[in-house]
This record gives C-alpha cells, sequence and structure tokens, in this order.
C-alpha cells in the first residue's frame, strides 16, 4: 500500500514538473521524466532490475530507425511538400482543418506521431502566417489528430508496437489495417467535428489569404516542388526507403 501511494506521489511531482516546471524553472519535458525514473529507484518503488527489463530495445531500434527515416524526409523537404500539396486543396479554412486533420492522422500511422508531433509545428506556423489563423488551433488540431491516426496500424506510435511484440498477433500489420482503418477514419471525421464546433469563432473570422490561394492554384505544381524540395537525391532515397521499409512490415 505504501508503495501505491509513494508512486503516486512521485506521478504528481512529474506531472506538476511537466505542466509548471517548464514554464517557470525552464525544466524541459525528458528531464521531469528522467527526474520521476530516478525518484521511483531512490524510493525503491521498483528495483533498478526491473527497470533495466522494463526498457524495450525493440521499440528504441524502431523509434531510431523511424525518427532517422522522417527527419531525412524533413531535411530534404518532401514532408513538406506533401503537407503542403495536401492543404493546398482546401478552398476555405474549414476544409482545410478538416483535410489537416485527416491528412496529419493518416501520416502519423505509417511516420509514427512522436515524429509528425515534432515536424509538425513548422508546418503549423507557416499555415498560420499565410491564412491567418491562430497558431493554437492547429495545434490543437495536430495533437488530437495524430493521436487518433495513429492508432490505425502497429507502428503508429510505440504503444501499438509494443502490442503487436508482445501480445503474439499473427501479421500485426494487416491485422491492425483490417480491424482499425475504419473506426480510425470515423473516429477522426468526429474529431473534426469536434474541433470545428470547439473553434468555431476562430474559423468564422479567419479568411483564406491571397498568398495561400496563390500557393493553391497561380503557380504551378513543378515549381512548387523546385522550391520546397531542398534536396532531390534525399528526398528520392528516403522516400524509397520509407515505402521499403513499409512493405517490410507488411511481409
Amino acid at each position: 500500500m505504501q508503495g501505491y501511494i509513494v508512486a503516486s506521489a512521485i506521478f504528481g511531482i512529474v506531472y506538476f514538473l511537466i505542466i509548471v516546471g517548464r514554464r517557470r524553472f525552464h525544466i524541459p519535458i525528458w528531464a521531469s521524466m528522467l527526474i520521476g525514473a530516478i525518484l521511483m529507484l531512490v524510493f525503491q518503488v521498483i528495483s533498478l532490475e526491473f527497470a533495466v527489463k522494463s526498457i524495450s530495445l525493440d521499440v528504441i531500434g524502431f523509434l531510431f530507425g523511424m525518427f532517422s527515416i522522417v527527419t531525412a524526409l524533413d531535411r530534404s523537404g518532401m514532408l513538406k511538400l506533401i503537407a503542403i500539396r495536401m492543404l493546398t486543396r482546401a478552398k476555405d479554412v474549414k476544409s482545410l482543418l478538416l483535410i489537416f486533420v485527416l491528412g496529419m492522422g493518416i501520416l502519423s500511422a505509417f511516420l509514427v506521431n512522436d515524429t509528425i508531433a515534432l515536424l509538425g509545428i513548422p508546418l503549423i506556423i507557416y499555415i498560420s502566417k499565410h491564412i491567418g489563423i491562430r497558431p493554437v488551433v492547429l495545434l490543437i488540431s495536430l495533437a488530437f489528430g495524430i493521436s487518433v491516426g495513429s492508432t490505425m496500424t502497429p507502428i503508429g506510435n510505440p504503444q501499438n508496437l509494443l502490442i503487436a511484440i508482445q501480445s503474439g498477433i499473427s501479421l500485426p500489420f494487416t491485422t491492425f489495417i483490417i480491424h482499425l482503418t475504419i473506426p480510425t477514419l470515423i473516429n477522426l471525421f468526429l474529431t473534426y467535428m469536434i474541433l470545428r464546433i470547439y473553434f468555431s469563432k476562430d474559423l468564422s473570422t479567419v479568411e483564406m489569404k491571397r498568398t495561400w490561394s496563390i500557393a493553391a492554384n497561380s503557380v504551378g505544381e513543378e515549381s512548387v516542388s523546385l522550391s520546397i524540395i531542398q534536396n532531390a537525391y534525399l528526398a528520392k532515397t528516403s522516400g524509397i526507403i520509407l515505402l521499403l521499409t513499409i512493405a517490410g512490415f507488411i511481409i
């Protein structure tokens, strides 16, 4: 019983540091989590041996590999190009929100929600500047979209990967896709509807700026591609590696 109380207290401290510590004391999130882990060992809530056994090298290796591939896609400009091509299909701010939630959600299912969360921030700043919407609207939409969308595949988030590895599911990739594609898409659409209602005031006051419509309609796709892609060789190579990686998961 005492162990549960101590663990709960440490849990509360960690969340306090995450919520308040970063803003007031400039403590990064990873440091808050590390403090919590050290406290769990110091107060013997868990043993060092158990803590070491809890580390999944499979998940760490997976995240390292996916972060490497997605970072290459990002540095080449390929991710930004894909996102902008999706979003320039929007004719108004409401359709842009729908495409953003669905697009980021589906991308997170195949590129891991952690990576899309990190790489989506610069894109949000870019979009907000061009259409005149508050960044918080798209930040919240990104958070919900990738959380929901990542449930569709075993590589969408580390939790799904643990399930795929430890549950013994036969053909986990295709099993997830078959059973979770339709529920995920439905929930992404419901997420969009809730966000549309919650941010109705913001959406009603936003008028798509002329610069966005120019990017969407007046500039040829080839010109847009050339201006966004910073390294064509890296974009092509990382894209091929990503497709081979996903094919490997399926096989």
